[in-house]
């Protein structure tokens, strides 16, 4: 139960970090507290998340379909074509700094976990 909070902080700077594009990702981060080992694991399932911590290199995207075209907007347009050649993206490392600032109360409560620890043992 103390650790609740902690989770859904976490799970809060992560949304508070994501980009937003479509606001999928921020929607789908999740927490969920493990009990042996004690930890907290706060992930989103959207199949791109990967994407954009780690970027993407330059790349062509094709159709899904054999045969068939990609249809976008440019400038009000719509436009049709057989492939497009993506420039790729840049790392946007969002984890990293929520990260960054739920690692003070990451550590208290590691204190706070220690120390019940010890006294349940019978330690000092």
């Amino acid at each position: 139960r103390e650790l609740e909070p902690l989770r859904d902080k976490g799970k809060r700077l992560l949304q508070s970090e994501a980009p937003v594009k479509s606001g999928n990702l921020k929607r789908n981060i999740h927490g969920r507290i493990q009990r042996d080992p004690i930890r907290i694991d706060l992930y989103s399932p959207a199949p791109y998340t990967v994407y954009v911590l780690k970027g993407t290199r330059p790349h062509v995207i094709r159709p899904k379909r054999a045969g068939g075209v990609l249809r976008f907007e440019i400038g009000g347009r719509v436009v049709f074509v057989r492939r497009v050649f993506h420039p790729g993206t840049k790392p946007n490392r969002f984890d990293a700094r929520a990260f960054g600032r739920l690692l003070p109360e990451i550590s208290a409560a590691t204190r706070r976990l220690k120390a019940r620890a010890v006294s349940e043992l019978g330690g000092s």
